[in-house]
C-alpha cells in the first residue's frame, strides 16, 4: 500500500473516531450543562469575590465561600481526567490541613482571630480540592484568566481615584503622605501582593486571548500594574514585579539566580553579623531597615513558636499571643502578625502541613521547568508564569501581615493549579474547543504534534 493511501486510511480512521467522541461529548455535556455553566462562572467570578467580595456591604467573605462551594460541587460532580502527582499533592496537602486544623482548633482555646484563621484554612483548602477534581481545558483556564483581568481592571480603577484624590475609596479618609495607595484592600501590602500574582497571569492571559482588542487590554494592564506597584510604596512590591519581567526575560539562570539570591538573603540575616566577610554589608542592610528587620525577626519568631509547639503547631492565630507572653514585641517593632506565610503554617499548624505545601509548590516549580524551553507560545508562558510565581512564592508570603487569612491567597494558589494541571505545560492547541483529555484530541496529539 502507498504511503498516501496510508495517511488518507490513517485520516478517515481518525476522523470517525473523532466523531464517535463528538457525539458522547454532546451527550454527556448535555447532562452536565447546567453544572458545567455554574463552574465556569464560578471560575470566573472568584478572582473578583476574593478581592472586591469583602468590600461589599453585608457580604464580606460570604460570597467569596458561596462562590467556593459552587466550585467545588460542579467540579466534583463528574471529575475529568486522571490524578495526576500534582493532584494528589494537592489533595494530600487539603486532606491533611483540614483534619488537623480541625483538631487544633478544638483542642486549643479559640479566639475570635482563630475563628477567622480557621475558617479561612478549611475553606481554602477545600477550594484547592476543585483543581484536582478538573483538568481544566482551554476554555476553563481562558474563563479564570479572564477573571482575573476583570478583577484588576475594577481594582485598579479604584487604586487610581485613591492616588489621584488622595482618599479612599469607602470612607474618604485623606491617605497620609508616607503611605502607599490601597485600593479595595485597606492595606498596601496586601494590594502589592495582589499585583504580583496578577501580572504573571495577564502574560499567560494575553497569549490566550483569541482578538487583538484583548489581547491590547491585557498589555495595558501590565503595564498599568508596574506604575501602580509603586504607588502602593512597597518596596518588595517593586523588587518581585522586576523579578517577574527578568523571569520572562531570562529563563531558567534568572530563576537559579533567583533563588540563590533568596538562600544568601535569609542566610545572611540568621547566620551572619555586619562584621562577616564577604555578606558583612548585606546583612547589615538587612538589620538596618525597620520593615526588613521587622519580617524577618517575625520569620525567625514564627519557626520558634513553631519548635516550642512540639513541631505540631499552636493552633489558629496561635503566633500573636505566643509573641505577646513572651515579650518579644520588642524584637518585631511592635507587630504581632505573622508577615510570614510559612512561619504562619509552622507555627499555628505544625510542620506536616509546612511540609505539604513546599511539597505541592516544588511539584508546580518541576512541571513549569520542564515546559520553559520551546516556541514562544502559550506553553511557554505559561512555564515562565508559574517559574516566576514559585521562584519569589517565599518572599510573597511575607508581603502581607497574614498570608491565611486574606480570600486572595487561596484564588491565586488556585490559579497555579489549574493552569499546571490545565494542559498548558502540555502538547496541545490553543482552541476553544473541547477538553484535551477527549479522544480525538488525544488522537491529534499521538501524531506528531508539537509544543
Amino acid at each position: 500500500m502507498s504511503e498516501a493511501s496510508t495517511r488518507t486510511s490513517d485520516s478517515e480512521h481518525n476522523d470517525a473516531l473523532a466523531a464517535g467522541a463528538r457525539a458522547v461529548d454532546s451527550k454527556v455535556g448535555h447532562k452536565l450543562s447546567f453544572f458545567t455553566i455554574c463552574r465556569q462562572v464560578g471560575l470566573f467570578t472568584l478572582p473578583m469575590v476574593s478581592s472586591l467580595g469583602p468590600t461589599i456591604p453585608g457580604a464580606g467573605y460570604n460570597l467569596y465561600r458561596a462562590v467556593v462551594v459552587v466550585i467545588v460541587l460542579c467540579s466534583w460532580v463528574k471529575p475529568s481526567g486522571h490524578l495526576d502527582r500534582l493532584a494528589r499533592r494537592v489533595l494530600l496537602f487539603s486532606t491533611v490541613a483540614v483534619v488537623w486544623s480541625l483538631y487544633l482548633w478544638f483542642s486549643r482555646e479559640q479566639t475570635t482571630d482563630g475563628a477567622s484563621e480557621f475558617i479561612a484554612l478549611v475553606v481554602g483548602s477545600v477550594l484547592l480540592t476543585a483543581s484536582a477534581a478538573i483538568k481544566a481545558s482551554a476554555r476553563d483556564v481562558r474563563i479564570i484568566l479572564s477573571g482575573w483581568l476583570v478583577s484588576y481592571i475594577f481594582v485598579f480603577i479604584v487604586g487610581a481615584v485613591e492616588f489621584l484624590t488622595g482618599r479612599t475609596w469607602d470612607t474618604g479618609r485623606v491617605v497620609e503622605e508616607e503611605a502607599g495607595v490601597s485600593s479595595v484592600f485597606y492595606n498596601p501590602n496586601l494590594y502589592s501582593f495582589f499585583l504580583v500574582s496578577v501580572v504573571p497571569l495577564m502574560f499567560v492571559g494575553r497569549k490566550y486571548a483569541q482578538h487583538q482588542a484583548l489581547r491590547i487590554v491585557y498589555t495595558i494592564s501590565i503595564a498599568s500594574a508596574y506604575v501602580m506597584i509603586l504607588a502602593t510604596k512597597s518596596t518588595l512590591g517593586v523588587i518581585l514585579m522586576v523579578t517577574v519581567a527578568l523571569v520572562f526575560l531570562g529563563g531558567r539562570r534568572i530563576v537559579v539566580l533567583l533563588l540563590f539570591g533568596q538562600a544568601l538573603l535569609i542566610a545572611s540575616y540568621f547566620f551572619f553579623t555586619p562584621d562577616s566577610p564577604g555578606v558583612g554589608f548585606i546583612s547589615q542592610w538587612l538589620h538596618s531597615s525597620a520593615s526588613v528587620d521587622a519580617r524577618f525577626a517575625l520569620c525567625g519568631v514564627s519557626f520558634q513558636a513553631g519548635v516550642n509547639a512540639g513541631f505540631l503547631g499552636l493552633g489558629p492565630a496561635g503566633i500573636e499571643p505566643f509573641l505577646r507572653q513572651l515579650g518579644l514585641t520588642a524584637d518585631t517593632y511592635g507587630l504581632v502578625n505573622p508577615h510570614c506565610g510559612f512561619g504562619e503554617i509552622f507555627s499555628n499548624y505544625g510542620i506536616f502541613v509546612l511540609l505539604l505545601l513546599v511539597w505541592l509548590l516544588v511539584e508546580i516549580f518541576r512541571i513549569a521547568w520542564s515546559g520553559v524551553r520551546g516556541e514562544k507560545g502559550v506553553r511557554w508562558t505559561t512555564a515562565r508564569a508559574l517559574l516566576a510565581s514559585t521562584s519569589i512564592y517565599v518572599l510573597m508570603t511575607t508581603m502581607n501581615s497574614s498570608y491565611i487569612v486574606p480570600a486572595i491567597t487561596w484564588s491565586f494558589l488556585f490559579a497555579m493549579i489549574m493552569l499546571g494541571r490545565g494542559g498548558d505545560l502540555e502538547t496541545r492547541a490553543v482552541t476553544a474547543g473541547p477538553s484535551v483529555l477527549r479522544p480525538q484530541n488525544i488522537l491529534v496529539r499521538g501524531r506528531g504534534a508539537t509544543h
